[in-house]
């Protein structure tokens, strides 16, 4: 009876052990791939402002999109700092705002508060 009871203790414990290197490993990504929203079947790599998440927590860009952190990084848009405007005085230009911004993500809109709108690309 005891012999069983050590048995099953030492199978538990390698069961065990077996589950905490398996979470030890878990995958993390900066990959958001978006589910809903406007960007709904895309996927951006964050990876220039986000430390790695692990791989299907929820994620958002913060202008309706959300989605869950994974995916085909070769997918993914990228980062820059480029705001190309669309409309306004300065439509059909663009400008880099590295001095100022932190990366965004591709696609993202941008302004120059002085009239110009745009996109990030």
């Amino acid at each position: 009876m005891a012999l069983k009871r050590i048995c099953l203790s030492a199978a538990l414990l390698t069961v065990g052990m077996v589950f905490l290197a398996g979470a030890a490993q878990a995958q993390v990504s900066t990959v958001c791939t978006f589910t809903n929203g406007p960007r709904a079947g895309t996927s951006i790599d964050y990876s220039a402002t986000w430390a790695p998440l692990p791989v299907g927590t929820p994620c958002l860009d913060g202008m309706g999109s959300t989605g869950y952190v994974g995916g085909n990084p070769r997918r993914a848009g990228g980062m820059s700092t480029v705001c190309y405007f669309t409309n306004g005085p300065r439509a059909g230009t663009s400008q880099d705002y590295s001095a100022t911004w932190a990366p965004l993500a591709v696609g993202t809109p941008c302004l120059d508060g002085m009239g110009s709108t745009g996109i990030v690309r």
